[in-house]
């Protein structure tokens, strides 16, 4: 996950990789986006970008088992640093 980025801010937390750039925890799962069902990936993707920069969006997701929900504020990807080209 992009540090400082909205999901990060709101407490998301992202998978961790090992020295050699292999998975090695999974991080949060996010199931729902503004109470829609998001059953893999790309659901996800494609639910976000239906929304707006600026709008707030509600995403479920799971983490050790716990079901949760935050409020995410999109912003343009050229804000984040970590995500720019």
């Amino acid at each position: 996950m992009a540090r400082n980025s909205p999901a990060a801010r709101a407490g998301l937390r992202g998978s961790e990789l090992d020295g050699d750039g292999n998975l090695s925890k999974l991080g949060d799962i996010i199931t729902t986006v503004n109470g829609q069902a998001t059953p893999n990936a790309d659901a996800v993707i494609r639910a976000i970008r239906e929304a707006q920069v600026g709008e707030r969006v509600t995403l479920g997701y799971v983490r050790a088992g716990q079901s949760a929900q935050v409020e995410v504020t999109l912003v343009a990807r050229s804000s984040v640093p970590d995500l720019r080209e």
